[in-house]
């Protein structure tokens, strides 16, 4: 996909109006500013470029260079992989992530974590979508390939798996890795249960494996009646406590129903 910033295309736009009654041709428009015809041509016929719109960059944004120290695997960078390995996108043609849900505090919390690392050019932009949810998109390549070296070719909902170097990483790596994924793909259930929830059978194994690297018991992965989704979840008081007390969620209402399941256990709240 070619970028084109927002400022080229109200300047072709305009001089379409200024030029309605000489007949000018695509082909010659495009001569003039140095923008392919077929680019031209969806202009004049309706197709905004959605994706320069969507997220506010132009062309030049995409060569973002990003900090020596970004290249560091942290807390807040294994969180923006657990978002992607659930609700998050990676899209390495176009070199841009994304991020869509109905929680704007999840959508800061995402976009926090990639500003923390990449710095503050990395923000992207949010949008309210037709469907009453929010989504960020934030663009640029070198960002792309540093998460690319993380998550390789395993990327997408049948496909990602948990990245060797979460495996082998620090406690607080995994605990914020795990984070991410639950704030994406997981649910608390009040009759007391934590859930994750994926089509992908084997990067839920490997969540398994990283909760027993934290102490924290699961069950077997089991399929959700009869759909592609399958279960792994949490039961007992001591694996839910402690993963609420050392995990925990970004996520008003999921927190709310870890709320309730403390007070149930007569524990106090954790902040």
């Amino acid at each position: 996909m070619q970028i084109h910033s927002k400022k080229a295309y109200e300047k072709v736009m305009e001089y379409k109006k200024l030029t309605e009654n000489k007949r000018m041709t695509i082909a010659s428009v495009a001569r003039r500013f140095n923008i392919p015809r077929q680019t031209v041509s969806g202009w004049y016929h309706g197709k905004r470029p959605l994706f320069e719109f969507l997220n506010g960059y132009e062309r030049k944004d995409f060569k973002k260079i990003i900090p020596e120290t970004a290249k560091i695997l942290t807390p807040n960078k294994a969180y923006i992989l657990g978002v992607i390995c659930g609700d998050g996108y990676i899209n390495y043609k176009d070199m841009y992530i994304s991020l869509e849900t109905i929680c704007m505090k999840f959508i800061k919390r995402f976009q926090e974590s990639v500003v923390e690392i990449y710095g503050t050019i990395f923000k992207g932009k949010i949008t309210p979508t037709c469907n009453r949810k929010y989504r960020i998109v934030i663009c640029g390549k070198w960002m792309v390939e540093d998460l690319k070296k993380y998550l390789g070719d395993k990327k997408g909902t049948f496909s990602w798996r948990v990245p060797p170097k979460i495996i082998s990483s620090s406690e607080n790596c995994k605990i914020n890795f795990i984070k991410g994924f639950f704030d994406s793909e997981g649910t608390v259930c009040k009759r007391y249960s934590l859930n994750f929830w994926s089509s992908n059978i084997e990067g839920l194994n490997q969540i398994k494996e990283l909760l027993n690297d934290l102490d924290i018991m699961s069950s077997d992965i089991k399929p959700y009646r009869e759909g592609n989704c399958n279960r792994l979840y949490i039961t007992g008081k001591k694996n839910i406590i402690r993963f609420i007390k050392l995990i925990g969620t970004n996520i008003p209402y999921k927190y709310n129903k870890m709320k309730y399941l403390l007070e149930k256990y007569n524990l106090p709240v954790v902040a």
